[in-house]
């Protein structure tokens, strides 16, 4: 297979910094290539502060097709906003459970089961891997519906109380995380760009790339330039490089999409 022509010099790039990364590059089999080998090196380790490589999928609601009422946004700010943080704290506990092959990860997860636990209110008593992801992807599927159906019919889908986890708080599931594997570095959460998603999640992940939490976690997001349709995030707030992210170049794409945007006049990133 094809690869880039200084693939070690961007997988160091990419991992070795805990800022934000928008990572411009076609929507191909090369990019792909490139995100499978920085998963694949970067495992979440234990007792050791070296960042680990967490591929988020789904990272984001898949498009509607329908747009908002205007009453309905600050619903579906929400909903977004859970899903995605729901995402990211069902991929770090696959990266856990992959993480069975080479440390005995089961004895060192109360920490973070014991978050959970108390996350839901006592409600569910978390004692595995396997119930943390249940009960995650309960709520996950929860809030994609919910999306759905405020946007199809302005109705919630279900009562919140039908779920036993109502809420997350990313940065607490991640601080129980880090502290179960006993590694203080980073997570970078690496979103692959591949398919269209509703503006509403493309904001929320822009709020985490505008946020100032690189201590916990840096987004590195591949995207060919112009399959990343706004920079703005859920509050209306640009997100801009240098001062919130920086920029990766992985082939020509940004070229050849700045070039385009010249010639049809069109101006800044919004």
């Amino acid at each position: 297979m094809e690869e880039y022509k200084y693939k070690e010099h961007l997988k160091k790039q990419i991992m070795g910094e805990d800022r934000h990364h928008m990572i411009y590059g076609y929507n191909n089999a090369k990019r792909r290539d490139l995100i499978d080998t920085i998963v694949e090196e970067n495992p979440i380790t234990f007792d050791t502060n070296k960042p680990a490589a967490i591929l988020v999928k789904p990272y984001g609601i898949p498009v509607q097709g329908a747009k908002p009422n205007k009453e309905d946004i600050g619903q579906l700010k929400i909903s977004s906003s859970e899903y995605f943080q729901l995402s990211v704290a069902d991929s770090i506990v696959k990266r856990l459970m992959e993480a069975r092959t080479y440390e005995p990860v089961d004895v060192r997860m109360d920490p973070l089961t014991r978050y959970l636990t108390k996350a839901t209110g006592e409600k569910v008593q978390v004692k595995s891997l396997e119930d943390a992801q249940s009960l995650i992807e309960e709520s996950q599927d929860y809030y994609l519906q919910n999306y759905i159906e405020l946007l199809k019919d302005g109705v919630q889908y279900r009562p919140i109380t039908s779920i036993a986890l109502q809420f997350i708080n990313l940065e607490s599931f991640i601080y129980y995380a880090r502290k179960a594997t006993n590694n203080n570095a980073h997570f970078a959460l690496i979103i692959d760009k591949d398919m269209p998603i509703e503006a509403m999640s493309t904001r929320t992940i822009n709020f985490y790339t505008g946020a100032r939490i690189n201590d916990m976690i840096s987004m590195k997001i591949f995207t060919a330039p112009n399959d990343w349709e706004t920079y703005t995030d859920c509050n209306g707030q640009l997100v801009q490089e240098p001062h919130d992210y920086g920029d990766i170049e992985l082939d020509k794409s940004m070229k050849d999409y700045i070039a385009k945007e010249k010639r049809m006049g069109n101006g800044n990133r919004v």
